[in-house]
């Protein structure tokens, strides 16, 4: 599994957007989504 799947699977389970979660981290939700 690559980082970017868990990122994505954590973030799912939680019930985050990339938004929600991209404001917490301080990084923007373009960045996360290339991550993951």
């Amino acid at each position: 599994m690559k980082l970017g799947d868990r990122i994505r699977e954590l973030r799912e389970e939680s019930g985050l957007t990339q938004g929600h979660l991209a404001g917490s981290a301080t990084v923007s939700q373009g960045y996360l989504s290339q991550l993951e």
